[in-house]
């Protein structure tokens, strides 16, 4: 037996290595294996994998929900659009909110100065005494449109005293003339119904009596949405001259456009008339002008 060991210890092939035993998996052998080309396996190429393997599943799972996952996830982005639009008009608010203020107001400011200019204007002109011993006068548009809806009133009264600070300038008598249409630059004479005598004239020219001439018109324009218009007027007549020899060329002018009072009551146009009195115990404005 020991010859034998020496002689195989003696023999050429005892250091010859044998082939590589087959290392078992798990072990750092298998850790270390490389490519086909020679090379180390690289671990970022395992984890993308990895990766894309989950995003795959992801994709399975997404796709195998349909439609109710996308109905969902559409309508999470409407509410999101939603509120952006919110929050967007709620920042914009205050601007556009300002920017419409202003145009407004310009707007008014156009309209108000465009009716101040060409609205219907109506005014009195001095009272004159006719032929028929009435007063009379002539209530003509001064304006640049028609006027509508015209309606109007003449009255005379002669006194023994200056007017009462409380007299109402109601109207005297019947003659109320309305629903007339005055065209621009166009009137219409208004008559007062109390008759007036060369005798009464006389009385007045030597401050025996008093004589007053008052009168209103009421009216609308041609803009929509404007309220009723109105003018008052009152004379104080004074004469100079020769009354009696009226008609036999001994008369001369004789009308004084002054007038009824220190307060220079029943003389004024729209709102400078409110809270005065006319008519038939009217008060301006009434409710019906308002609108």
């Amino acid at each position: 037996m020991d010859d034998q060991k020496a002689k195989d210890a003696s023999s050429p092939t005892a250091d010859i290595p044998g082939p590589p035993s087959k290392a078992a998996p798990g072990t750092a052998e298998t850790q270390n294996q490389t490519t086909n080309a020679g090379e180390p396996v690289n671990p970022d190429i395992t984890q993308s994998a990895h990766e894309q393997s989950r995003f795959s599943r992801f994709l399975v799972m997404v796709t195998s929900r349909q439609p109710a996952f996308w109905q969902a996830i559409c309508a999470v982005f409407q509410a999101v659009c939603a509120m952006a639009l919110v929050a967007n008009a709620i920042i914009q608010y205050p601007i556009t909110s300002g920017q419409l203020t202003n145009a407004t107001k310009a707007t008014e400011i156009a309209r108000t100065s465009l009716e101040s200019v060409q609205r219907a204007f109506i005014v009195p002109s001095t009272p004159t005494q006719g032929p028929n011993s009435h007063f009379s006068l002539v209530w003509t548009n001064q304006g640049n449109t028609t006027a509508r809806g015209v309606q109007y009133r003449l009255n005379s009264k002669l006194t023994n005293s200056v007017l009462p600070e409380d007299f109402p300038f109601f109207d005297e008598g019947d003659g109320t003339i309305g629903r007339l249409v005055l065209a621009p630059r166009n009137g219409d004479t208004a008559v007062a119904p109390e008759r007036i005598t060369p005798q009464d004239l006389d009385d007045v020219m030597n401050e025996k009596r008093f004589l007053y001439v008052w009168g209103w018109v009421r009216y609308r324009d041609l803009f929509a949405e404007t309220k009723e218009h109105i003018t008052m007027t009152c004379y104080r007549i004074t004469i100079q001259g020769q009354p009696l020899l009226q008609g036999t060329g001994g008369m001369t002018t004789f009308i004084g456009n002054s007038s009824c009072d220190r307060n220079n009551r029943h003389r004024c146009a729209d709102e400078e008339c409110n809270g005065q009195t006319y008519g038939d115990g009217l008060t301006w404005p009434s409710e019906e002008s308002k609108h």
